[in-house]
């Protein structure tokens, strides 16, 4: 089995709900936007868009290692 690079997986999605160190929880509501709850909820968002990542076909065409899985 070859080893890629780990795909950069949304974090809003995979981490929705975490909690502070000094108290509180933050909630990812998407990749620009969280709800930070200490005491009061407090809303945060960011006026930018994410750029795409670009690397999501890089190793498409690299040449396969004999033993890799399903391939001729």
């Amino acid at each position: 089995m070859q080893d890629y690079p780990q795909f950069d997986w949304d974090y809003a999605r995979t981490h929705r709900v975490e909690t502070l160190p000094e108290g509180g929880m933050v909630i990812h509501l998407n990749d620009n936007c969280v709800i930070v709850l200490t005491p009061f909820p407090f809303p945060l968002c960011s006026p930018f868009k994410r750029k795409a990542n670009g690397e999501l076909f890089k190793h498409m065409h690299d040449p396969h290692k004999p033993g890799d899985a399903g391939l001729p």
